[in-house]
């Protein structure tokens, strides 16, 4: 994932020294929760919540809160990406798939 570099954040963005350092420090910090191939700044908005302590306790409620009842719209703002995973049956002391 190409971050951002402090130069383009104040030259190109109008951003203030203050505001460039916290952006480079949080691309530091939290660089687990950028995505490859997308376009732009994006985060794995999962890896966020568990980064930051699963607050309450749900995914589904927390990710509700901070994205629909704000009115984003999907495929603008956000992009929904479907993890499946594969569910076998529980055998005694182990999974089979």
């Amino acid at each position: 994932m190409e971050k951002f570099k402090k130069s383009f954040l104040i030259n190109s963005l109008g951003l203030t020294e203050t505001d460039a350092k916290l952006i480079m420090e949080a691309q530091r910090k939290f660089s687990s929760i950028l995505l490859e191939d997308r376009d732009g700044f994006c985060v794995d908005a999962r890896t966020l919540w568990k980064e930051l302590g699963q607050p309450q306790g749900e995914f589904n409620k927390w990710i509700d809160r901070k994205l629909i009842t704000k009115n984003y719209i999907e495929n603008k703002d956000y992009f929904k990406i479907d993890n499946f995973v594969e569910v076998g049956k529980f055998q005694g002391d182990w999974w089979e798939p």
